[in-house]
């Protein structure tokens, strides 16, 4: 190791909560120091694993990175002491090495069951991945790889890590060739998975408690794996009981008459659904009618001409469309929401041009929108202008009959 590089004190004892050490590098800005330790239990953000938080001299350690072996603290305020006491966030630590240590025993399964070789790993806060090459995943060959891999956790197979000479490698049968040069450091898990490995990791196998596959998914040519292990597995149980529990409840069914008494009411809510559209329909057909008896009379044309306020925009689409289905029929309709629609409406038998009209009345009130010939639909952009712009279209209709 060269002087200047930190001693990695995580790599002999993961297990290790509380470090001394000597300050070699700070610098401060805006009340945040960056400091250089000569030895240091926090693991550095690499590999796909995330680093540890914790506390030098009680202030809070909110980031660790390292460049070219020197590993630096971001403190959360000035640290300006020569010796720390440094102490790691356990429950942080531990849940990455629950996580880490269950990757690689996922990974090894994929590779034994399906020969399937893992080429991206991911911690993230809430859940796992890793990206596998070249791989169809199914739900009998996932429940197939946990059964593998939790076998591993329940037989507590001891997790070693070692230093390997670089000319020794070849003796070990990892996974896959290293990705760096020189001398590197092994985790075995006993006849099963080598693998080289800066991460931190459980001591046996037993201790990540149970790995668990969210989801998978197609990604890149090959799948991604969504998993938990150990304690977030057992958050993971927990919440899902709890939903579990609440529907079964809602529904007034056990549990195993869940997923039927799920399709059944998807079913009848696609019967209600129907059902709903047809009267919808039927209403909007009645309320169109009710709005011919006092419709203004051009020449053979009747025009419709109306503004809401508490409407539904969608349900005035429909009653403006109606009018299409009618003959020599113009509908006229206006919303005062918050921004005012317009919406234009006729009968196939009338030739006029509807929307040329609306982009004509759109450009002088500043509004947005068009359409075609027998249907456009604009928004004004002022509420207030609503009723002047449908005049206006009726003027425009009244010169286009005399013309």
């Amino acid at each position: 190791m060269k002087s200047e590089e930190t001693i990695r004190l995580f790599e002999g004892d993961p297990y290790l909560r509380r470090f001394e050490a000597r300050v070699v590098d700070r610098t401060e800005s805006e009340g945040i120091s960056y400091v250089t330790l000569d030895r240091t239990a926090f693991y550095p953000t690499s590999g796909g694993q995330p680093c540890d938080h914790g506390t030098l001299n009680g202030l809070s350690v909110s980031d660790v990175t390292e460049t070219d072996g020197r590993i630096v603290h971001r403190v959360e305020g000035e640290l300006t002491e020569p010796l720390v006491e440094g102490e790691i966030d356990w429950f942080r630590r531990f849940d990455h090495m629950q996580q880490h240590t269950g990757q690689h025993m996922l990974s090894q399964a994929f590779f034994r069951v399906v020969g399937a070789m893992t080429v991206g790993f991911h911690l993230g806060e809430s859940y796992c991945s890793i990206d596998l090459a070249e791989l169809t995943t199914s739900d009998e060959l996932i429940h197939r790889i946990e059964a593998v891999a939790n076998r591993i956790v329940f037989e507590d197979r001891p997790v070693n890590c070692r230093e390997v000479k670089r000319d020794k490698i070849d003796t070990f049968p990892l996974r896959k060739p290293p990705a760096v040069a020189g001398d590197i450091r092994v985790v075995e898990i006993d006849d099963f998975d080598h693998v080289a490995c800066c991460g931190t990791h459980v001591g046996r196998t037993g201790e990540v408690g149970l790995i668990k596959v969210l989801k998978h998914e197609r990604y890149k040519g090959g799948a991604r794996i969504a998993f938990v292990c150990g304690g977030r597995a057992l958050e993971d149980y927990e919440k899902k009981t709890i939903i579990l529990r609440e529907a079964c409840g809602h529904l007034t069914v056990g549990e195993q008459d869940l997923p039927q008494s799920v399709v059944r009411l998807k079913e009848e809510n696609k019967q209600l659904l129907r059902e709903t559209a047809h009267l919808r329909s039927a209403v909007i057909q009645s309320e169109a009618a009710a709005l011919l008896e006092g419709a203004l009379r051009l020449g053979n044309w009747r025009v419709v001409k109306k503004t809401y306020t508490d409407r539904d925009s969608e349900e005035l689409k429909a009653l403006s469309k109606a009018f299409c289905q009618m003959e020599s029929v113009i509908g006229l309709i206006g919303l005062k929401s918050e921004t005012g629609l317009l919406f234009l409406s006729c009968s196939s038998d009338i030739e006029i041009d509807l929307g040329r009209i609306l982009r004509t009345i759109l450009d002088q009130i500043e509004g947005k929108g068009g359409g075609q010939p027998s249907y456009a639909q604009g928004r004004c952009g002022d509420p207030e202008v609503v009723e002047s712009a449908l005049e206006m279209a009726l003027r425009h209709i009244e010169s286009q009959l005399e013309s």
